[in-house]
């Protein structure tokens, strides 16, 4: 990374490594109602069922996880929690039973066994001093469950206008249910993609959302998602393509006007990068690196007073950041 003064900027990362002691087994069931009259098949009700199971094994990790936490007297949101138990469940096997329901319905069961493993108090504490990452992967997690929840209630009030349509009505339905499991298919990738990029395995992530964009071609987060991917990779140029498509596509995410900033800085285009952070600023004003890298970018600009009060802006929003603290320190030596 790129350094001013042996400070590092801050880009939006998924989430941050761990490393695990002790494994811990979970099993949880999922279904899905299928209805062949609207053309769906057998492998998305799977895949369907098979997101049910995970969530209630999240949810079962993340009350373990929790009680991990509190035993070991680290203080972290339950939602926090749940997004670390999602990267850490490691589906071990499945079992698929497939039943008859009602008239054309068929029921889909799917049984997961997952392991889930505690980390050791050093990591957790890293964890805990990096706040601001967790904080972000939390959101990006709630906002993809959060898709899978409209999708699953587009799809139920699809199959209930269904049998009252007429033939043009019905038509449409089906197309509509095929747009659905396509988007909910680019979810999928979407989510394997941060798995990958939680674990550092950035060209698997990149692969991931590389599927998930070829399934959806205005998927704005996954633009972002991979930009961030080329990122880590430090392939600087391809980083900023991508996230120039995902502000295309989201010109209201500061997150992605944010990390745009970080690949215009990277690239020496001081200009572009602080045009950027300023976005993100407009639509987050308490958005701490936006103000953080805002200021880093003026100083490798040479424009060390408009750094100041954007360096003490930060601080104040991070009061526990040791990189905002060092950087307003600097920049006060070089103006005085």
């Amino acid at each position: 990374m790129k350094k001013f003064l042996g400070i590092t900027f801050l880009v939006f990362a998924l989430s941050c490594q761990i490393v695990f002691a002790k494994q811990e087994l979970i099993e949880a069931t999922g279904t899905y109602i299928m209805d062949s009259n609207l053309d769906e098949t057998p492998a998305s009700a799977t895949a369907r069922a098979r997101e049910e199971a995970k969530r209630a094994a999240i949810e079962k990790a993340g009350v373990y996880l929790q009680s991990y936490s509190v035993m070991k007297d680290f203080v972290l949101e339950y939602d926090e929690v749940k997004t670390v138990a999602a990267q850490l469940l490691k589906i071990q096997d499945e079992t698929k039973k497939i039943e008859p329901y009602q008239d054309d319905l068929l029921k889909f069961t799917v049984t997961i066994r997952a392991i889930v493993e505690d980390s050791n108090d050093e990591i957790l504490k890293t964890i805990m001093q990096d706040k601001n990452n967790l904080e972000e992967a939390t959101e990006r997690y709630k906002k993809l469950q959060a898709e899978y929840d409209t999708l699953k209630k587009q799809m139920d009030e699809l199959k209930q206008n269904y049998n009252s349509a007429d033939d043009s009505q019905k038509a449409e339905i089906k197309n509509s249910v095929a747009q659905n499991s396509k988007y909910f298919n680019a979810l999928l990738e979407l989510e394997q993609g941060n798995k990958f990029y939680f674990n550092k395995n950035y060209q698997s992530a990149i692969q991931a959302y590389s599927r998930a964009i070829n399934l959806n071609s205005n998927f704005a987060e996954a633009y972002n998602n991979r930009g961030n991917s080329y990122f880590q990779l430090q392939n600087y140029s391809q980083a900023q393509q991508d996230l120039q498509i995902a502000a295309r596509f989201n010109n209201f995410d500061a997150r992605i006007h944010n990390n745009l900033g970080s690949a215009y800085l990277l690239q020496n285009m001081y200009d572009a990068a602080i045009n950027e952070y300023t976005q993100a600023i407009n639509l987050n004003p308490n958005l701490f690196t936006a103000y953080y890298n805002r200021a880093l970018a003026y100083c490798y600009a040479g424009k060390f007073q408009e750094a100041l009060p954007d360096s003490r802006r930060a601080m104040q929003l991070n009061p526990s950041s040791v990189e905002a603290q060092n950087l307003y320190n600097q920049i006060l030596e070089r103006l005085n």
